[in-house]
């Protein structure tokens, strides 16, 4: 590697670092809101962002970009030009990040930057207002085909449509909108079909938003007969086209996931499934009466339990080979081993509600994640949190963790990492309490992002947006194997 022309490095001395060592563990000291990973003081800054030219375990090549024998960072070129593609130095660091990772990659193959710590902040204090939603990454292929960098694992369904622009455009709202149809969806991305202007106007690096989401008529919604405001209630059921709302003169196919009564107060109640009466979120002014606002509770919701429900059903099959690929399991501070999804159904299932099937803790206590790769590939490894709140995070202050194929640079096969769990504020306030937090481990043989499926918490906005738009990649690899895997973590008061 330091016989290659373009690579930079520091001269390496193994003898001054075996004078001073070190135990990891001792850095692993962080403040968690819910379930985290712990990690070192350096990949998990409180402020501000970490972006590095490439992974750990990857080389982090120079590029001659003008073709005269002169070598760059492939870091620093890019970045250069994020900066000024976008607007300055202003623009949120996710979305420098995913614009120049994508470009590196494109360049530099094997090499894939990485991004820790905090990304919703400009690089220098404020940041433009124009990109405020998450956005996903748009491919223009060879054969000049537009492809959507989300699929089916996503929540993509044929149909969706999405908003295009270009990464320069801080204010897409301006002029006319370019619309795009999913037209065919796989794992990881999609086909899109431009409605309204010719392919050849869209460029790798353009971004999409979405307009439908039409998975979320797999939670039909009905609305209480007499419901007041009819008027009002078809506006509102115009600015939500994806949903299925089953209108007050049908008969449902099926039972209703969420049904829509009028309370007392001259507002609306909110019941799921269960009949269970839905906690609405407190507002300065009282929206509760609004069907626009209820139909934005129902839709959080219902994207927090299409998170939760993410699963391979291929994966239900005993001999599906990828099955075979890994193993993972928590265990608890004293050493008991805990396994995802049901005891009765197995590993690859939503969930269940089972006791036995959860894993008990108290607030403050630790777990510790151990995820073992058994398979012929490189596995990348996504943790999220979906906390009480029906907020889905990233647990890791990182894109993703990769755990090798074969042992080198000193790694194998074994990924081990602490969760710290603490409960939020707002929950300590009740003095006892206890709550439900679920852990979701996706296990994929090739490079994507789940920030579409993020969510805040509950009544609160996204912090800043984000940017869904890690490309797919997979090398020589085989199609897309993935897998989904949930912990059910009951957190009580000490």
């Amino acid at each position: 590697m330091r016989n290659d022309s373009s690579i930079r490095f520091l001269e390496y001395d193994p003898l001054i670092d075996a004078a001073y060592p070190s135990s990891h563990e001792q850095y692993l000291n962080p403040i968690y809101r819910h379930i985290a990973v712990s990690y070192d003081t350096l990949r998990n800054p409180s402020g501000y962002t970490i972006i590095t030219a490439s992974g750990p375990h990857e080389k982090a090549q120079e590029y001659d970009f003008s073709n005269n024998e002169q070598y760059h960072g492939a870091l620093s070129y890019f970045l250069l030009k994020a900066w000024k593609e976008s607007g300055g130095p202003a623009v949120k660091q996710q979305l420098i990040y995913q614009y120049l990772s994508t470009k590196v990659r494109k360049t530099c193959l094997g090499q894939n930057p990485m991004c820790y710590g905090t990304n919703n902040q400009g690089f220098f204090g404020g940041v433009l207002t124009g990109i405020n939603q998450t956005s996903i990454l748009v491919v223009r292929k060879p054969d000049k085909s537009i492809q959507l960098q989300a699929g089916h694992i996503h929540g993509i369904c044929d149909g969706d449509q999405f908003s295009l622009y270009s990464f320069g455009d801080i204010n897409p709202e301006s002029g006319e909108p370019i619309i795009a149809e999913v037209i065919y969806v796989r794992v990881l991305v999609s086909d899109l079909k431009l409605l309204n202007i010719a392919s050849t106007q869209v460029r790798t690096g353009w971004v999409a938003t979405p307009l439908t989401r039409l998975s979320l008529r797999k939670f039909p919604i009905q609305i209480q007969p007499d419901a007041p405001y009819l008027v009002h209630w078809e506006t509102a059921r115009k600015e939500h086209q994806s949903f299925n709302i089953i209108d007050r003169s049908q008969t449902p196919e099926q039972p209703p996931f969420f049904l829509v009564i009028q309370n007392n107060e001259n507002g609306y109640d909110i019941k799921d499934e269960s009949s269970t009466v839905i906690k609405q979120p407190n507002t300065i002014y009282d929206k509760r009466g609004n069907p626009s606002y209820i139909l934005d509770i129902i839709e959080h919701i219902a994207r927090f339990k299409l998170v939760k429900n993410i699963v391979n059903e291929a994966l239900t099959d005993p001999i599906y080979p990828f099955r075979e690929s890994f193993n993972i399991k928590l265990t608890n501070s004293i050493g008991k081993d805990f396994y995802p999804g049901c005891s009765q159904t197995g590993w690859f299932q939503p969930g269940c509600s089972h006791l036995e099937c959860s894993v008990e803790i108290k607030d403050g206590d630790k777990l510790y994640l151990h995820v073992n790769n058994k398979g012929d590939y490189d596995l990348y490894i996504y943790i999220y949190s979906l906390g009480p709140f029906w907020n889905v995070e990233n647990a890791l202050s990182a894109n993703y963790v990769v755990i090798s194929s074969s042992p080198m640079y000193n790694v194998t096969r074994d990924w081990k990492k602490e969760l710290g769990v603490e409960a939020s504020d707002d929950i300590k306030l009740q003095g006892r309490y206890q709550y439900e937090e679920i852990v979701k481990v996706f296990f994929i043989n090739r490079l994507t992002s789940f920030a579409l499926l993020e969510l805040p918490e509950f009544g609160k906005p996204m912090k800043g947006g984000r940017f869904c738009t890690d490309r797919a990649t997979g090398g020589d690899g085989p199609s897309e194997n993935w897998a989904a895997v949930n912990f059910r973590i009951r957190v009580s008061s000490k």
